[in-house]
């Protein structure tokens, strides 16, 4: 064990993939005080510095000490360590109060990204006193880690573009996903995971676990229900959604079951075109989702009708059942060639609590891999606002890019007309574009165009198969429109008024790309 000294904003970890992975345990005294995992490496041996937080540390004025231990690796296995070995590692660690972060070439420049490590599902998202609170599954040791190895991250947000990470809120690793709200009796904000109840008394900036409250099951879902008076919780049960009601978070009686869904519940009411009785909508972890009734104990969905063209779904591999229980067309890539998870993993989607008027904002986890050498790994997806509209479907979830990216608009738009090429040098831009049934437009390494015998929307991208997204035009219909929000990494697009969403990878190095349209096609391209 080396004492580090009193600590300071940072602690840097060299780290390389070619080394073992380690525990790096914190102590203040004989308290330990944090530990993360990390392929702990010696300075001249780096591929990058891991960075962990240290502020709250610094702010009690603690002095920490480091070591090191063995722990098993992400492929099974322990690394084993000679006492020598040891002292040599727990001498690597090294407190800073400033750092270069997000300054990697192929750093996304919209969507979110940790600054070191790897991110996944989206967490209980929460707006408290005008701050957007982002929660998410983080590994900050290891940039190519399993959720096994997770604590839940923390980002804060004014304006839902520019987000600042700051201390995790559970550093447990294990900690799996789970949901946030507000407790109906005194007003405190509130995290719900499988072990139990988290709750806080700075505004969601910190959570201490309350052992009063029971466990509450894998990945639940919370929210008080107003029409029945009660709290509601959906869990995982065995390829299941389990559901539960209580008064008081601590007595639950159970009220349903429901087979063939798959991770990470999502639950809200909208109105169909803002108008009439709520509609519940459940959302599954692979973003297919169902509309029904809900009596404040039962979700009943809407009957299914096989015949609509939207009818196929790309769900989870384990959720066979899901194929036939719902028919919702969830925006995945949907093509012969390929299956929808592969052409991009989007997950785990969540709506934020506390939203006042009945807005309904959700962010998600989008899985981009990473290029070699980089220090963190996945992104999130921007804020979509969703709503409830009579579509070319029927009633359809249509989900939009949230109006507040606009704070991230950097100069005037600028116009490509009809058989035009332009070139553009932006690490990210808002895009939006029209092209008549016989037309098309290429954007970097997409091109949009419309199959007539399919009735879909035809995506041609390089280096892959293309692509048909299932799309009847409409009678008085002359033009397919649709917005890409285009990252590094990523491309979301949202076709129409939203009721096709389709996220896909990206090139990371290309931030300079061409926007070429046919005759009756237009774009406009907005800096970010």
């Amino acid at each position: 064990m080396r004492i580090l000294g009193p600590a300071k904003r940072f602690l840097l970890l060299p780290v390389s993939e070619k080394a073992g992975l380690v525990r790096v345990n914190l102590k203040h005294g004989d308290t330990l005080v944090d530990a993360v995992y990390a392929r702990l490496c010696p300075p001249e041996e780096q591929d990058y510095a891991e960075v962990i937080r240290t502020q709250s540390f610094a702010d009690k004025g603690l002095t920490l000490s480091v070591s090191v231990e063995s722990c098993p690796d992400t492929e099974g296995g322990v690394s084993v360590l000679t006492p020598s070995e040891y002292s040599r590692l727990e001498s690597c660690p090294a407190f800073a109060d400033e750092i270069d972060a997000y300054d990697e070439p192929c750093r996304p420049w919209v969507h979110f990204s940790s600054v070191r490590g790897w991110i996944n599902d989206t967490n209980g998202p929460i707006l408290i006193d005008g701050l957007y609170h982002l929660f998410y599954q983080q590994q900050a040791g290891d940039p190519h880690a399993t959720w096994k190895l997770c604590t839940w991250g923390h980002a804060v947000s004014k304006d839902l573009f520019h987000w600042t990470e700051v201390e995790p809120v559970i550093r447990a690793p294990g900690a799996a996903s789970g949901c946030s709200f507000i407790r109906r009796s005194d007003g405190v904000p509130c995290i719900g995971v499988s072990h139990g109840l988290y709750e806080s008394a700075d505004g969601c900036m910190t959570f201490q676990r309350n052992e009063q409250y029971p466990s509450f099951g894998g990945d639940p879902k919370i929210f008080w229900d107003d029409s029945a008076g009660h709290y509601v919780r959906i869990c995982l049960g065995s390829r299941s959604y389990e559901w539960y009601v209580s008064p008081d978070l601590i007595h639950w009686e159970h009220t349903d079951s429901m087979y063939g869904l798959h991770e990470c519940p999502d639950f809200f009411r909208l109105k169909l075109d803002g108008a009439g009785a709520d509609v519940g909508v459940l959302i599954c972890g692979d973003t297919s989702y169902l509309l029904g009734s809900f009596d404040g104990k039962k979700f009943t969905p809407d009957p299914i009708d096989p015949n609509r063209v939207d009818h196929w779904v790309a769900t989870h591999p384990t959720s066979e059942e899901m194929h036939q229980y719902c028919d919702r067309y969830n925006g995945h890539a949907a093509n012969e060639a390929k299956d929808g998870w592969g052409r991009f993993f989007a997950y785990a989607y969540q709506s934020f609590s506390n939203l006042p008027d009945g807005r309904v904002l959700r962010m998600g986890w989008l899985a981009a891999s990473t290029p070699d050498g980089t220090s963190f790994a996945q992104c999130q997806s921007i804020p979509q606002d969703v709503t409830l509209k009579t579509t070319r479907f029927g009633p359809r979830l249509c989900q939009l890019p949230a109006p507040e990216l606009a704070a991230g608009h950097t100069g005037d738009p600028v116009s490509v007309g009809s058989n035009q090429t332009v070139s553009f040098t932006l690490p990210a831009a808002d895009i939006e574009a029209r092209f008549a049934p016989d037309a098309a437009v290429q954007v970097g390494e997409f091109r949009f165009a419309y199959s007539r015998e399919r009735s879909a929307i035809r995506i041609s991208q390089t280096g892959e198969p293309d692509c048909f997204l299932p799309y009847p035009l409409l009678p008085d219909e002359s033009a397919v429109s649709f917005r890409m929000i285009r990252d590094r990494g990523s491309a979301e697009i949202f076709f129409g008024i939203g009721e096709v969403y389709a996220p896909f990878h990206a090139a990371w190095d290309a931030d300079t790309f061409t926007v070429q349209t046919s005759a009756d096609a237009s774009a406009r391209v907005t800096a970010f």
